[in-house]
């Protein structure tokens, strides 16, 4: 029998990969875009590999990936980091709900306070809930910074794409 979670992740991966259609819609005008997908999805994405993506990173094209790993029981974190490893990134984007990295969860405590640049060892030791434990770990092996940032607040992803500093780094 298939188990809930195994649907429900499942339907995560399928809603990234609507995530990523509407973003490369709203992109595409203004900006060379590739959209990459996890999952075999022929007439809709195109399927990710390591060398289609390196393909329109040199053609200096924002790559939108979707769809996590392919695989459930990982999270879009996880996917994430394993992306950026495998292209050797400068950078990766943790697009969220908050405004950046805090000392505590800003939607429960008031107090909390916004930390504009932290260390990956500080974040640990804090046991700040960036994103999962196994994602935080591989791209802090690889030293990969981490971007932090609002998604949801109007100019923020134009922002963050044009390298002005929004949101929180860790590295």
């Amino acid at each position: 029998m298939i188990s809930d979670k195994l649907i429900t992740d499942r339907a995560g991966m399928l809603g990234t990969a609507i995530n990523g259609l509407i973003l490369e819609h709203i992109l595409k005008p203004k900006h060379k875009t590739a959209h990459l997908c996890a999952l075999e999805i022929k007439s809709i994405v195109k399927q990710y590999s390591v060398e289609k993506a390196e393909k329109y990173l040199k053609d200096k094209r924002i790559v939108i990936f979707s769809g996590g790993t392919g695989l459930p029981y990982f999270t879009t974190d996880t996917a994430t980091a394993l992306r950026a490893c495998e292209l050797n990134a400068d950078l990766a984007l943790k697009a969220t709900n908050v405004d950046g990295v805090y000392t505590q969860d800003p939607n429960r405590f008031r107090s909390a306070q916004l930390i504009k640049k932290i260390s990956y060892e500080e974040t640990l030791n804090r046991d700040l809930k960036i994103m999962d434990r196994q994602a935080f770990q591989l791209l802090k092996e690889r030293k990969i910074p981490i971007i932090v940032f609002n998604i949801f607040k109007k100019g923020n992803l134009k922002a963050v794409l044009s390298g002005k500093e929004i949101g929180s780094i860790i590295c």
